[in-house]
C-alpha cells in the first residue's frame, strides 16, 4: 500500500509538520519537492511539498504519474472562528454537502477510510505524553475540499498560531502516524478487530456522541462521513448525498446521532 503525505508551505502547522519530517525523519529524495520516507514496513510513504493551500488542491497536482497511491493524508491546521481556541488533534474526510466554499466541489465527496480514521483517533488518544494531554482528539464532520478520487484523510493540529507551531504535537502526531500507517492493513484490524466502517448523521461538526463510539473500541462502528447538523438541510434536498457518503466510507450503515 502507498501513502502519499501532503505538506503545504502556505500552512503554519504543515510548516510545523515539515520541519520535525525533516529534522527526525530519513529521506530519500526523488524530486526537489517529493521524498520517499526511508524505514522498514511493507507500506511506502511518499512525501510530497506543495505551494498552495491543501483545500484547493487539484489531482493533476499533487499526484505524480509514476506512482500508484492508495491513500493520501494532508498534514495541516485546525481552525475555528469561535473566540475560544481550544488545543487540539482532530482527523476527518474531506468533501462538500453543501456548497464548495472552502476548496472541493458543490455537493461532492471523497472517499475515504474510516478504519483508518478511527485507529489513528484511538492511537492518538491512549498515547499522549503529559505535555500533550491538554490536547483534545476528535474526529470532525466532513466540511472542506480538496475533491480527489483517492481515498483522503485530514490530520490537523488545532486551534491557534501557538498551537501550530508546536513541535512537540507535530511530533507525537508524526510517530503516531508513521507508526500506524508503515505496515497498515486495514482488512486485518477488521477482522481482528470486529470494526465496520458506517456514516454518521446530526449532532455537533465536532461528532460529541460519534466519537464516544469511536473511543469505545469494542463497539464495531468506524466513522467516515459524518453529516453535522447544519448539513442536514443539504441531505434533504438531495438524498443522493447520503449514498454518496455510504459509498465512500465503504459502508452499508447509517448511524443517527439522535438514536444514540
Amino acid at each position: 500500500m502507498n501513502f502519499l503525505i501532503i505538506i503545504s508551505t502556505q500552512d503554519i502547522a504543515s510548516l510545523t509538520f515539515k520541519q520535525v519530517i525533516f529534522e527526525k525523519y530519513k529521506l530519500g529524495k526523488i524530486k526537489d519537492n517529493l521524498f520517499l520516507l526511508e524505514k522498514e514496513g511493507k507500506n511506502k510513504i511518499y512525501i510530497k511539498v506543495i505551494d498552495y493551500l491543501h483545500i484547493t488542491s487539484k489531482e493533476e497536482e499533487i499526484l505524480e504519474d509514476k506512482l500508484k497511491i492508495n491513500q493520501i493524508i494532508f498534514l495541516t491546521r485546525h481552525s475555528t472562528l469561535n473566540e475560544i481556541k481550544p488545543k487540539s488533534i482532530t482527523v476527518h474526510a474531506c468533501g462538500n454537502f453543501g456548497k464548495a466554499e472552502l476548496g472541493g466541489l458543490d455537493h461532492k465527496l471523497t472517499s475515504t477510510d474510516p478504519i483508518l480514521i478511527r485507529f489513528l483517533l484511538i492511537e492518538l488518544r491512549k498515547n499522549k505524553p503529559k505535555n500533550i494531554k491538554q490536547y483534545e482528539v476528535k474526529q470532525e464532520a466532513t466540511h472542506h475540499g480538496p475533491d480527489l478520487s483517492i481515498s483522503t484523510i485530514f490530520y490537523e493540529i488545532g486551534s491557534s498560531k501557538k498551537d501550530w507551531e508546536n513541535l512537540e504535537v507535530a511530533e507525537y502526531m508524526l510517530d503516531i502516524l508513521f507508526n500506524t500507517i508503515n505496515n497498515y492493513n486495514k482488512e486485518e484490524i477488521k477482522t481482528n478487530k470486529h470494526w465496520i466502517e458506517a456514516v454518521g448523521i446530526g449532532g455537533s461538526h465536532y461528532c460529541t456522541k460519534f466519537n464516544k463510539l469511536t473511543f469505545e473500541e469494542k463497539q464495531p462502528f468506524s466513522f467516515g462521513h459524518v453529516v453535522a447538523s447544519y448539513a442536514l438541510l443539504d441531505i434533504k434536498e438531495k438524498p443522493e448525498l447520503l449514498e454518496e457518503a455510504k459509498e465512500k466510507s465503504n459502508s452499508k450503515i447509517i448511524i443517527k446521532e439522535e438514536e444514540l
